[in-house]
């Protein structure tokens, strides 16, 4: 599946283009060559991005699972999710998760994956893969949607008083022994 293909709001791609300044100091709408003043880009503001919706956001996640387990050979076995759940309880991952979160993270969801396999089991291959697809596709739009931790921030319609901020003029000319 190629960059293209995926479905990104019009409107934030709109909005990275003509924001008007880039931290290179020139209109983004040139280049950072451009070190002229700003464009009359920056006046207008961008429109904000729409909200997501479910449908949307699932038909996204199912074509984007159907590029990543292109056949059968691809789904994952029920041997693999039951280590894949037992991994998850070794020392260094929750160490890890520790020491990123805070807390031990639970690995409940790597046994209702397995659970859901030995479910899907029955199913001949091309059942099990179409199911598969939809369930790992239903988790990634669940998570989507839900956020991140990166939706704190807002992106800026103009750049911070003075910046780029300047140099000094000795910087330069440091040498440096060693």
């Amino acid at each position: 599946m190629a960059f293209e293909d995926f479905d990104f709001d019009s409107s934030s791609r709109k909005s990275a283009i003509t924001m008007g300044w880039n931290p290179f100091g020139g209109s983004s709408e040139a280049g950072p060559s451009n070190t002229g003043s700003s464009s009359s880009a920056a006046t207008t503001a961008p429109d904000p991005p729409r909200p997501l919706d479910w449908d949307t956001v699932y038909r996204d996640e199912l074509r984007n699972q159907e590029a990543q387990i292109p056949t059968v050979d691809d789904v994952p076995t029920c041997m693999s999710l039951f280590d894949s759940f037992f991994k998850c309880y070794a020392l260094f991952p929750a160490v890890r998760g520790y020491y990123r979160y805070g807390y031990v993270r639970s690995c409940s969801h790597k046994w209702d994956d397995y659970k859901y396999c030995l479910s899907i089991k029955s199913e001949d291959a091309e059942e099990r893969r179409r199911l598969w697809i939809k369930r790992v596709a239903e988790g990634w739009t669940k998570r989507r949607l839900e956020g991140s931790s990166e939706d704190v921030w807002e992106a800026r319609r103009t750049p911070p008083e003075n910046f780029p901020p300047p140099w000094p003029e000795d910087l330069g000319n440091e040498q440096v022994t060693t």
